[in-house]
C-alpha cells in the first residue's frame, strides 16, 4: 500500500519505501515551493522605470549604436552585430520605457478618442527624455 507525506496545504505526497519522511518533505518543497510559502526567486532586478531611465535607456542605446559600428570598422562586421544585438537585449531588460505608442494605438481602435489623446500627452515627456541624448 502507498504511503504518504501530508503537506502543509493538507495535500498528500507519495513516500517511497525506505525513504525518511523528511527527505520526502524537502523534495516536495523543491518541486512545490508556493505549498510551503516560499516565494519564487526573482529572476533578476526590476527594469527602472521613469523619465531618468528613459534619458538612460536612449543614451545607452546611442553608445550601443556607436561601440557596433567601431566593432564593425575594426573587425568582423557579424560578430559586432551580434554582440550589439546582445547589448541591446540586455538594456531592454535594464529598462522599461515610458514612451509606449502601442498603448495609443490600441485606445484609438478601440475607440476611445479622448483617452487615445490622453494617454498620448501623458506620454510626451517620456517621448522627450527619450530624444535627449541623441539631441544633446
Amino acid at each position: 500500500m502507498a504511503k504518504y507525506v501530508q503537506l502543509p496545504d493538507g495535500g498528500l505526497f507519495p513516500l517511497r519505501d525506505g525513504e525518511d519522511p523528511s527527505d520526502a518533505l524537502a523534495e516536495a518543497a523543491k518541486l512545490y515551493p508556493s505549498v510551503f510559502g516560499i516565494k519564487a526567486k526573482a529572476e533578476g532586478p526590476k527594469p527602472e522605470t521613469g523619465l531618468l531611465a528613459d534619458v538612460k535607456s536612449s543614451a545607452r542605446n546611442l553608445l550601443n549604436i556607436g561601440r557596433t559600428g567601431l566593432g564593425a570598422l575594426t573587425g568582423d562586421t557579424t560578430a559586432a552585430a551580434m554582440e550589439g544585438a546582445k547589448r541591446q537585449e540586455e538594456a531592454a531588460k535594464a529598462y522599461t520605457p515610458g514612451f509606449q505608442p502601442q498603448k495609443i494605438v490600441d485606445k484609438f481602435n478601440s475607440g476611445e478618442y479622448f483617452g487615445a489623446a490622453g494617454e498620448a500627452i501623458s506620454q510626451v515627456p517620456s517621448a522627450i527624455a527619450g530624444l535627449l541624448p541623441s539631441v544633446g
